[in-house]
């Protein structure tokens, strides 16, 4: 809920480059790359309502102060054939995805008395408070394998698979945790 406080102001900037490399070896060959990295920021107070009203006018008010920074790096890769066996087409399709992920920041919650939603005013008085410090940090892979066959002109089998892996660190306030975790997804599909 927006209340109206100039002074609450939040700041956002993102830096986003990316390359795109889409290269055919020959007509039945073709290789797709995508290299993206990107950092943000977001620094500033967010004011609102944090919980219910007991007359449904009188609502408590916090202050969200964040500091947040955020990197990015992803590389994607497909190698895409295209070949027959016989009267069947085949669209075979390979690649792998890699993602770097970090993000961190320091936020306090603090709050500031109550607002009147039917006359509301600005001039909030906060509690201090402590900051509270998150990290996060994951890497991920993945790599898949997908055949689109051509049945009939109108009808195509689609089938395949992807094995994912994932590995984050997360920190808290000096409490580590560490999670990693692998899946497979298989795929089947038809396209009319």
């Amino acid at each position: 809920t927006f209340l109206g406080d100039p002074s609450a102001r939040t700041d956002f900037e993102e830096t986003r480059t990316e390359l795109y490399l889409d290269h055919r070896f020959n007509d039945n060959l073709s290789l797709r790359s995508l290299l993206r990295y990107t950092t943000g920021s977001e620094v500033g107070p967010i004011i609102g309502i944090s919980g219910s009203s007991e007359d449904d006018r009188n609502f408590p008010v916090d202050r969200l102060e964040d500091n947040l920074s955020a990197e990015s790096f992803i590389i994607q890769n497909d190698l895409i054939a295209e070949f027959n066996t016989g009267a069947v087409e085949h669209e075979l399709l390979f690649g792998f995805e890699y993602a770097y992920q970090f993000r961190e920041t320091d936020f306090r919650r603090i709050s500031g008395g109550t607002v009147d939603i039917f006359n509301p005013t600005t001039d909030f008085t906060f509690d201090e408070s402590s900051p509270f410090v998150f990290e996060e940090e994951s890497t991920s892979f993945g790599i898949y394998l997908q055949d689109q066959i051509a049945i009939l002109d109108n009808l195509q089998l689609v089938i395949g698979g992807r094995f994912d892996t994932l590995d984050e660190e997360t920190e808290f306030n000096g409490d580590t945790s560490e999670t990693s975790a692998d899946a497979f997804s298989p795929r089947i599909g038809i396209v009319y």
